[in-house]
């Protein structure tokens, strides 16, 4: 698959020393997006089990209370 870099926005080739600079620019946002979303991921785990838990235990309060109405 051709890297984004190697080609303007009208499709016409870029010169090499702007391919090297954006190269180089795509090769660090790739690591750092791909940490970013690895965090995200991690972390929307972590709220949907406390939201499932706490649906649960929710649920559990709203039947005895309602069959003491």
């Amino acid at each position: 698959m051709p890297r984004l870099a190697e080609e303007g926005l009208d499709g016409s080739p870029r010169p090499r020393a702007e391919r090297q600079l954006w190269d180089m620019y795509l090769d660090q946002t790739d690591s750092d997006d791909k940490e970013t979303s690895d965090g995200w991921d991690s972390d929307l785990d972590s709220m949907l089990i406390f939201a499932a838990l706490f649906s649960a235990v929710l649920t559990a309060f709203v039947i005895e209370s309602y069959q003491s109405l």
